[in-house]
C-alpha cells in the first residue's frame, strides 16, 4: 500500500488492506482522498463484516454485481424497487452512507459474522454524545440530513463512529474512501482492544441508561477497575 504513513486515516487504510476489505491500483495506491460510489462502499462493507454473498455468481460481469444484487435484497432502502445499476456506480453521500453501515452492523443484514463494539443510544440516554447532539454542538447542519438516515446519524455520532469536522456533518457531500475506511475498521471490534475494555464500557452505558439487571450489577462489582468505578458513582 503505497499511502504516507503519516496520514490521519493511514491506520484505517492499513487495517482495511489487512482484512482484504480493500485493495490499490495497479501502483499500490488506494486514492484516500477520492470519493466512493455506492458499489465500492457494498463491497468494502461486506467485506470487512465477513458476510457471505447468498448465491453468487462467480462470473459476474463486473466486480460490483454480486454486491449490489446482496444488497438490492436486503437493505430497505433499495429492495424491491426498480433501481437502475448507473445508480449505485454513483458518488455516495455521507448520510446514506451512515445508514448503510448502521444496517449491516446494527441488525438489518443477520450474516454479520464479526463482532463490533457499537451500542444503541436512547434518546433519553445522559451522557456526553447525546448532548451534543441535541444541542446542536458540532453538528450545525444537522437539519440538512435527509430524515430517513437521521436515526442512523445519530447512532453514529454517538458511537463517535461519524462525527462530521467538529462543526457540521456535511450530509450531502460525498464521503471519501479515507473516511469510509476509518468508520467502517471503527466499527469493528478487535482483539488487540481487549474484551475486559469493551465490556466496560458497555457497562457503563447501560448503567447510565438505566437498563442495567441485577446480573449485570453483579459482574461489574467483579470487575476491579477503579477508574470504571469512579465513572459509575
Amino acid at each position: 500500500m503505497q499511502e504516507k504513513t503519516e496520514t490521519w486515516y493511514y491506520p484505517y487504510l492499513f487495517k482495511a488492506t489487512n482484512i482484504g476489505a480493500i485493495g490499490g491500483d495497479d501502483q499500490g495506491n488506494v486514492n484516500a482522498p477520492n470519493p466512493v460510489t455506492r458499489a465500492e462502499l457494498f463491497k468494502i462493507l461486506l467485506e470487512s463484516a465477513d458476510v457471505e454473498l447468498e448465491n453468487a455468481n462467480p462470473n459476474a460481469e463486473y466486480w460490483a454485481r454480486n454486491y449490489i444484487r446482496y444488497m438490492t435484497q436486503n437493505i430497505d432502502i433499495y429492495a424491491g424497487k426498480a433501481i437502475d445499476d448507473s445508480y449505485f456506480y454513483s458518488e455516495i453521500p455521507r448520510d446514506e452512507s451512515a445508514y448503510i453501515i448502521k444496517s449491516v452492523f446494527m441488525g438489518a443484514v443477520e450474516d454479520t459474522k464479526v463482532p463490533n463494539k457499537l451500542y444503541t443510544y436512547s434518546e433519553n440516554m445522559s451522557c456526553d454524545q447525546m448532548s451534543n447532539w441535541n444541542s446542536n454542538k458540532g453538528l450545525s447542519d444537522k437539519w440538512k440530513i435527509n430524515q430517513y438516515y437521521l436515526e442512523a446519524v445519530r447512532q453514529l455520532y454517538c458511537n463517535k463512529i461519524m462525527v462530521g469536522d467538529g462543526n457540521s456533518f456535511n450530509p450531502e457531500d460525498t464521503i471519501t474512501r479515507a473516511e469510509m475506511c476509518k468508520s467502517i475498521m471503527s466499527c469493528l471490534f478487535t482483539l488487540d482492544e481487549g474484551l475486559k475494555n469493551v465490556l466496560q464500557e458497555r457497562l457503563v452505558l447501560d448503567y447510565i441508561s438505566g437498563m442495567m439487571d441485577e446480573y449485570v450489577k453483579t459482574t461489574y462489582r467483579r470487575l476491579k477497575n477503579s477508574d470504571l468505578e469512579e465513572k459509575m458513582r
